[in-house]
């Protein structure tokens, strides 16, 4: 199993995350920890690869350059989530309230971020706001009632909330 940690759609030996074998007629569950590199692309769709064959992989199969010898190839989408580090605001310290909100809400945190996007249920944004202090008032009056993805960002860094306009 391969994953496209630099997100340039070719898997590297230094981007296997698993491997093993399963013995002919036998069915089997892996499972492992993975550890995720701090130079991993992160907050956006990654190609993660799990390949099957009866024999040792070349680089040309991996990269589905030529054909597998008896087997096959299945890509799935991940995220990696930007994790908390110094400098960067933590989830649990981000406070936003009144959830519920009418027409608007307000967010506090030990380290404030530095924008809040809100997004509709189709993922379109529909309300972007700098922020600076150490609390910020977010005004939704011109919003429709319903619920809003908001993404509170600090450099690279992304949180995911969610507030309902009543």
């Amino acid at each position: 199993m391969f994953i496209d940690y630099n997100n340039d759609t070719f898997f590297e030996n230094t981007e296997v995350v698993f491997e093993g074998v399963n013995p002919a007629g036998s069915v089997n569950t892996f499972t492992g920890n993975i550890t995720i590199p701090q130079s991993a692309v992160q907050n956006e769709l990654l190609i993660m690869r799990v390949i099957g064959d009866a024999g040792t992989l070349s680089n040309a199969e991996i990269n589905c350059n030529s054909n597998l010898f008896i087997g096959d190839v299945e890509d799935y989408g991940i995220m990696i989530n930007g994790t908390a580090s110094a400098g960067n605001f933590i989830k649990d310290n981000l406070r936003i309230y009144p959830n519920p909100a009418n027409s608007a809400f307000t967010i506090t945190a030990d380290v404030m971020p530095e924008s809040v996007t809100l997004y509709n249920m189709l993922g379109q944004p529909v309300l972007t706001q700098k922020i600076t202090g150490t609390e910020a008032t977010v005004d939704i009056s011109s919003l429709s009632a319903g619920t809003y993805l908001i993404e509170a960002t600090a450099g690279e860094r992304a949180i995911h909330s969610k507030i309902i306009k009543q």
